[in-house]
């Protein structure tokens, strides 16, 4: 926050408010690093990359659920399919999706979430 009291001029003030914002900005790309980091996922993945042509999801349907309104709904998501269809690779690109957006997300996979569930019995 710039104090308008300890410029003593306009361009004092102006380089001030520009470091400010460059401060916030820096902020928010190692809170974006951080929750990345803390969300511990396999690997990175998002929606931007995705081939749209080859996939047989609808569009519209995902960049729904990259807004993370089910959140706010307190709604589950819960991917089924085979093995190699995409679940982890969806999941995980929503989840990233979600940070961006300010959410906090931590990834489990069903095993490893089991498997701490029943040692903490």
């Amino acid at each position: 926050m710039v104090d308008r009291r300890k410029c003593t001029t306009k361009a004092g003030y102006a380089r001030n408010l520009a470091g400010s914002a460059a401060e916030q900005s820096n902020r928010k790309a190692r809170s974006l690093h951080y929750q990345l980091h803390a969300a511990k996922f396999p690997h990175h993945r998002d929606l931007i990359h995705s081939d749209w042509a080859e996939n047989p999801l609808v569009k519209n349907c995902i960049e729904q659920l990259a807004t993370a309104s089910f959140v706010d709904q307190a709604n589950n998501l819960i991917f089924i399919g085979g093995t190699g269809t995409g679940k982890t690779h969806l999941a995980i690109a929503l989840a990233v999706s979600a940070i961006h957006l300010g959410r906090r997300v931590r990834f489990y996979n069903a095993v490893n979430l089991v498997n701490q569930l029943e040692k903490e019995k």
